[in-house]
């Protein structure tokens, strides 16, 4: 049955005539203001937008800091969702996986447990199997936020209260980039090096006046985590300069020759605008193929493993690789474009930036908020004077004080006595007492302090305890009001911390940076012979083969490895922890003599340090490796071969490490010395020759607190062996120590309390 469903009378109500188009434009201006302040764009002094800054400011609150566990995602969308954003747990959830991904995020916010998505476009798990925890760099955007030094307002319940922004302490608009898609508007800012854009925030602090092209000097350019290579270096200063142009990005790709006049064409970093679509370009690689848009391909081959990008593009026989990169480049995306525009929010309204007044506005901000950090410190400090003032003052007066506490009926009357200096209702010893207690004028947070003083603190070392404090609160006191007082002690301060962190985060640039002029890989390859030179210090350098013949003896005495090579070869650099690393020979930078060379660590990702062998090896080669506890094997130099720049050479146990890595000649006889003095001697075919994946085979039997110095090989004939003992050369006859099965102890040659430092 229908039902009569009464309308309300609006004869007397108040009704406004409005035209309906003037209606309409109003109500989509104010919903586009609140979806570009409240949802779409970032505020450009934290970065954030408000999804990102509640979900961290959420994570804060859950104290999921990353000195505790983690905690399920789930947990912490939901603290988000019902405290500060109340706009569905699917957008939060997004927002904490890209601040998660590496190759997102330059710097990530979130150390992310579980599935959080790949490169290759696959999703991320349900938010109920993944956990996660702040990343230790989100805690330099979180410090001091409960200091009263930024903004806060009611949530969207009114029953708790919220950040509007958060007291950033970097840069992190331009570190890490931004991207939003508002109503009739959009952001897109390229991530950046953290320690680039810190020392370009410094140098702007010095001076305000510097202009985009000498900040450029400090800011090179846009820094990408995927890596890549920017091809128009030489337009950056104008998309600097006004915030907005394309950057064009290209795959970084190398060739290397296999047998039969074919070639591997190596995609090893893509553009950062195919994050999520690595799989999509492959495929799109194949129809191209398959359709017969690109010709001389024999194999398409994706070998990347997580974390390192490898695409193999096999040619086939005798297909120039040079000319197919080029038509690579021109039909696929291994070359794009990145659009810039610096649009974000400023006193919550929109404003499109240019890379100096990015930076500006994070300073201006900065310095607002270290006036109110060190405003509420000085604050904190001044109640303490206050505070131990009373007490030094109390401790002068305790006698009095007692007979008053004692003479009083209540707390009340004390109290007021020890402010006011009123004895009424106060029982004293004597007339004396009573006159020197209507002196007292504690404040009354003084009087509150004393009154609640237990009584052990009445001894005397707690007095010199409370005059140690009140020394240290004057100086922090003078401190913070200096930096309050004086503007350059205030930036100082601010370039301090700034410094702090960029050395503790910064990470190596990954995007190379050219004009496409130097990109376009001609048809004509020019293969050179050099030497390659490494010094004590380890840098690189490789200089022709006349320079080296005229200086060869000077540089055998000064260079610690020198290599004959061709451009097109690669030498090989072994470390302590059981890494190879690859290095072609034209990369490494040609110089004059004279010229220091670059540092290995620039060209590669090895840590010098750690560097125990560099060598070119030949395929018919074998390796002696012999690790720190006793593990030996001989490794055909065949087993290296890949097209990675970075293999695993050996395995290793956890606590142990790679001593020395030889090359074998077929020698016969092989020595070892440990650090408690034992000494072996075996034959090389005792030592099996095994896999670069195996971890060896005992040498030697050693004591529980011994481990192997070095190793050496010595021929049959030979008499003695050389051995630096703390410093001094020790000769040992070779037949005193006689030939053993591997796998025995030894002979102690030298007492255990001597430096044994190695073969001489």
């Amino acid at each position: 049955m229908k039902k009569n469903v009464k309308l309300p009378d609006l004869t007397n109500q108040h009704i406004i005539t409005t035209d309906y188009e003037d209606e309409m434009k109003q109500s989509y201006i104010d919903y586009a203001m609140s979806v570009i302040a409240a949802r779409a764009l970032p505020d450009i002094r934290d970065g954030l937008k408000p999804v990102q800054r509640r979900t961290l400011y959420a994570m804060k609150d859950l104290n999921v800091t990353p000195d505790k566990p983690y905690r399920k995602c789930a947990r912490i969308v939901g603290d988000t969702m019902g405290k500060y954003h109340p706009h569905g747990d699917g957008s939060i959830y997004n927002s904490m996986v890209r601040m998660a991904q590496d190759f997102t995020y330059k710097e990530e916010l979130i150390d992310g447990h579980g599935n959080f998505g790949s490169i290759d476009g696959d999703g991320a798990a349900a938010m109920r199997y993944t956990e996660a925890r702040l990343k230790p760099i989100s805690l330099e955007l979180l410090e001091d936020i409960d200091k009263d030094i930024v903004e806060m307002k009611t949530n969207f319940d009114e029953t708790l209260m919220e950040p509007t922004i958060l007291p950033a302490k970097f840069p992190n608009a331009l570190v890490n980039g931004m991207t939003g898609i508002a109503v009739g508007m959009s952001t897109n800012f390229p991530t950046h090096n953290l320690g680039e854009i810190i020392d370009g925030t410094i140098a702007y602090i010095n001076n305000e006046d510097i202009t985009i092209k000498e900040l450029m000097t400090y800011i090179k350019g846009p820094d990408f985590p995927t890596g890549g290579i920017i091809a128009n270096k030489d337009q950056l200063e104008s998309i600097y300069s006004t915030g907005k142009g394309k950057i064009k990005i290209r795959a970084k790709i190398d060739i290397e020759k296999i047998n039969n006049g074919k070639s591997n064409i190596v995609i090893r970093e893509i553009p950062y605008t195919l994050i999520g679509n690595k799989s999509m370009l492959i495929e799109n690689l194949v129809d191209l193929v398959r359709n017969k848009k690109l010709n001389g391909i024999q194999d398409i081959r994706d070998e990347s493993s997580r974390g390192e990008i490898e695409i193999i593009i096999e040619t086939k026989k005798d297909v120039d690789p040079y000319r197919l990169v080029n038509k690579l480049y021109g039909k696929t995306r291994l070359e794009d474009n990145f659009s810039v525009n610096m649009l974000a929010l400023h006193e919550q309204k929109p404003y499109l930036f240019n890379l100096k007044s990015a930076i500006q506005k994070f300073v201006e901000f900065q310095q607002d908020i270290y006036t109110k950090r060190y405003r509420y410190l000085l604050d904190q400090e001044l109640d303490k004077k206050e505070g131990t003032e009373g007490l030094l003052k109390a401790y002068d007066e305790i006698d009095i004080i007692i007979e008053a506490i004692r003479g009083a009926k209540n707390a009340k009357t004390v109290k007021n006595c020890l402010i006011t200096g009123d004895t009424t209702n106060i029982n004293f010893r004597t007339k004396k007492s009573e006159n020197r207690a209507k002196k007292f004028n504690y404040t009354e947070r003084q009087a509150t302090i004393i009154l609640e003083m237990r009584l052990y603190k009445l001894v005397g070392l707690e007095k010199l305890e409370v005059e140690k404090q009140y020394k240290q609160i004057m100086k922090k006191i003078s401190r913070y009001e200096k930096i309050l007082s004086n503007k350059n002690v205030l930036n100082k301060t601010i370039i301090s911390e700034l410094q702090r962190i960029s050395d503790k985060y910064t990470s190596k640039r990954k995007t190379v940076l050219k004009n496409l002029e130097t990109l376009i890989i001609t048809d004509e390859k020019i293969v050179e012979d050099v030497y390659v030179l490494v010094d004590d210090k380890n840098y690189i350098k490789s200089i022709d083969m006349d320079t080296f013949d005229k200086n060869k003896d000077k540089l055998e005495l000064e260079m610690t490895c020198i290599i004959k090579a061709t451009t097109e070869d690669k030498i090989c650099l072994f470390d302590n922890r059981g890494y190879l690393y690859k290095l072609k020979v034209g990369n490494i930078p040609k110089t004059k003599l004279s010229d220091k060379g670059t540092a290995i660590s620039v060209l590669t990702q090895i840590d010098e340090k750690n560097i125990i062998m560099i060598n070119k090896l030949c395929t018919d080669d074998k390796l002696l490796f012999l690790t720190k506890y006793g593990l030996v094997k001989q490794v055909d130099a065949s087993e290296f071969n890949s097209s990675r720049s970075k293999i695993t050479a050996t395995k290793l146990n956890d606590d142990d490490s790679i001593i020395k890595i030889i090359s074998m000649h077929n020698e016969e006889l092989l020595i070892t010395v440990t650090a408690n003095g034992f000494a072996l001697i075996i034959k090389t075919e005792e030592v099996p020759n095994q896999k670069r994946t195996a971890k060896g085979v005992n040498l030697i039997k050693l004591n529980s607190s011994d481990h192997i110095v070095d190793v050496a090989f010595i021929d049959s004939e030979q008499k003695t062996i050389q051995i630096n003992v703390d410093d001094e050369i020790n000769k040992k006859n070779i037949s005193a120590i006689g030939i053993k099965k591997r796998n025995s102890k030894g002979k102690q040659i030298f007492p255990g309390n001597k430096n044994i430092i190695g073969f001489s």
